[in-house]
């Protein structure tokens, strides 16, 4: 099944693509059977997605966003300070909240 122009909109499909069909994809593409092109309307990978891990030599899907300033410890710590300070009837500033996070 091939993608035509017009049967998808961008705004959803960031992302949206199994590693698999990846894999896939850059096997075909870096043994030359196919082209780049093809082989991401082949396995319904993003042209520019497939062309940048073939560039970077990427095996794995990355994540998508921004990289996390806090450590899931340290955000459980931080939400535990938060509701703290919010049950004794001093709710937290934004002020305060990145002092807390950045010190």
């Amino acid at each position: 099944m091939f993608w035509t122009k017009g049967e998808h909109s961008k705004k959803n499909l960031r992302g949206n693509w199994q590693e698999e069909d990846l894999q896939n994809a850059m096997r075909v593409a870096r043994t030359s059977k196919l082209s780049a092109n093809t082989a991401a309307i082949h396995y319904k990978v993003l042209r520019r997605t497939l062309r940048a891990y073939l560039a970077e030599s990427k095996e794995s899907k990355s994540k998508l966003g921004r990289k996390t300033v806090l450590s899931p410890q340290q955000e459980k710590e931080l939400s535990k300070r938060i509701i703290r300070l919010a049950q004794t009837g001093c709710p937290i500033t934004l002020k305060v909240l990145r002092m807390f996070v950045f010190t």
